[in-house]
């Protein structure tokens, strides 16, 4: 018998997806208002599964829609965009405004 890890719940939060409404693109950086694009990885998906509200890229409308036509790779090598660096500073700007 194998024992796993414990599955973890993805983080949902309104205030924080606010807070990604409230950046600006992150390809573009049109104003403020845009959308939070969920992303899915191989270890936050599968099927009826949305993943964390870490995972969300600040996006204008024109964006958002490209990313859901093209994929997130090639969207992210088109627009030179590192996702984890950009979740890193959304996440840590959150903590600060949070203390």
């Amino acid at each position: 018998m194998t024992i796993g890890c414990p599955k973890q719940k993805p983080f949902r939060s309104e205030k924080y997806l606010n807070f990604v409404r409230s950046q600006c693109c992150c390809v573009c950086l049109a104003p403020p208002r845009s959308e939070p694009h969920h992303f899915r990885t191989s270890f936050n998906s599968g099927i009826g599964i949305k993943p964390s509200d870490t995972y969300c890229l600040p996006l204008c409308s024109d964006h958002h829609k490209e990313i859901h036509r093209t994929g997130v790779k090639t969207f992210c090598e088109k627009h030179g965009i590192d996702i984890y660096r950009v979740l890193h500073k959304l996440v840590s700007e959150y903590i600060k405004e949070m203390l």
